[in-house]
């Protein structure tokens, strides 16, 4: 009897230490798992409370303490995960030094950002407005007086896996910032969850997106000043779309070549301390020599003059119906570069119900007679209407439309 007893007290002792040790060690376990889901934290980059002030003309930025470098970056439009690689990496500090200032210029505004050095070796980008980049520019405003754009339409249409956005205001030459969003534009918060897609000069040319096939997305366009000053609002029509445009799935396994990222503009010399004096900004009179002798030889290069293009099908013999009608067309009148009575008989031929790839070709010419009589815009239209059966041609033409209204 005591001899089971004794043993069932040793059982149980044994337990109740085997149970500690597994509390210990799940308890231990937890605490690194913690440590490294801080580690982590830090490591990828989510800074948070990242704020820019600005005395006379010194930007000084904050942030809570980080362990290790980081990267101050500064762009001239938002600085996303899309296009955080084409901003000015301006400088290299120690994340615990919480605080960074320099000089700005006046009349130019100034988008930051801050990169963990982690999170350059691992190519994981994370910028969040608000957390670790700003959402408003930093803007000392210059001595000329800026008047704003005001719109007056915006619309948005969808042609096979494009989208093509136009606009009316009644300022041009102003800088506009396109956005695109899964969620509709309501207040300034929506510019966070939004991506800045272009940043350009309002010359009134349509702007042609490629977004991803299968997302419904909005669009908001605003004057780059209301952006600087706050002054954020947004109307349906006007500078947005009310309902969301979605390119249809099947267009995801259409390969096409990325788009160029965005480049702003390069920074002005930035020197708070002016402990280095900036080079001249003059060359000597024997270098402009060398310089002017080297532009002389240079030959001017002039865009190439495109030739027209006739499908295959329209050179050989055909038996008749709409492919002998459209044949006509193009050799009367195409072929012997009478664009405007060329765009008139296609325009008669496709009042007529005719078959999608006939409609397609034709539209393809309608296109061309309008880029070789210099209406740029109505051909970009064109060439968009005759993808679905001439893709890689259209996209082709397209580009030269689109190189000609950029010039």
């Amino acid at each position: 009897m005591k001899i089971t007893v004794r043993f069932f007290l040793s059982t149980f002792f044994y337990s109740v230490l085997c149970i500690f040790c597994i509390y210990a060690q799940d308890a231990s376990s937890t605490n690194e798992i913690n440590q490294n889901i801080f580690e982590s934290k830090n490591g990828l980059n989510l800074i948070i409370k990242l704020n820019a002030e600005i005395d006379g003309d010194i930007v000084t930025l904050n942030w809570e303490p980080v362990p290790g470098e980081i990267t101050i970056l500064s762009s001239k439009i938002p600085i996303t995960t899309s296009n955080w690689n084409s901003a000015n990496h301006i400088a290299v500090v120690s994340g615990t030094q919480k605080s960074w200032s320099a000089q700005i210029e006046q009349g130019k505004s100034y988008y930051y950002a801050i990169m963990a050095k982690k999170q350059q070796i691992d190519d994981t980008q994370n910028f969040t407005p608000l957390e670790n980049a700003t959402l408003l520019p930093i803007y000392i405003e210059g001595d000329r007086q800026t008047q704003l754009s005001h719109f007056t339409s915006f619309d948005v249409v969808t042609r096979n896996d494009a989208v093509i956005l136009t606009w009316k205001s009644d300022i041009s030459g102003n800088n506009l910032v396109l956005y695109r969003s899964t969620s509709p534009f309501i207040s300034l918060e929506s510019l966070v969850q939004s991506i800045p897609i272009s940043s350009f000069q309002d010359s009134g040319v349509p702007f042609v997106d490629y977004p991803v096939p299968g997302i419904p997305y909005y669009y908001a366009i605003l004057d780059e000043d209301t952006i600087r000053t706050g002054t954020v609002s947004f109307e349906y029509g006007i500078n947005t779309n009310r309902i969301p445009v979605e390119i249809p799935s099947y267009f995801a396994k259409i390969q096409r070549n990325p788009l160029p990222a965005i480049r702003p503009m390069p920074l002005p010399w930035l020197n708070p301390y002016k402990e280095i004096k900036p080079l001249p900004a003059n060359f000597s009179i024997e270098t402009n020599i060398i310089i002017t002798n080297l532009l002389e030889k240079k030959p001017i290069q002039k865009a190439p003059e495109r030739e027209a293009f006739i499908f295959s099908i329209d050179i050989k013999p055909v038996g008749g119906g709409e492919e002998l009608a459209l044949k006509k067309i193009i050799e009367t009148h195409f072929i012997t570069a009478q664009w405007e009575t060329a765009a008139k008989e296609i325009g008669n031929f496709l009042s007529i119900r005719r078959t999608p790839e006939t409609v397609a070709r034709a539209r393809f010419y309608l296109g061309q007679t309008y880029f070789f009589r210099g209406d740029y815009t109505n051909a970009l239209l064109e060439f968009l209407l005759s993808q679905d059966e001439y893709y890689n041609k259209s996209r082709e033409w397209i580009q030269y439309s689109m190189e000609r209204l950029n010039n």
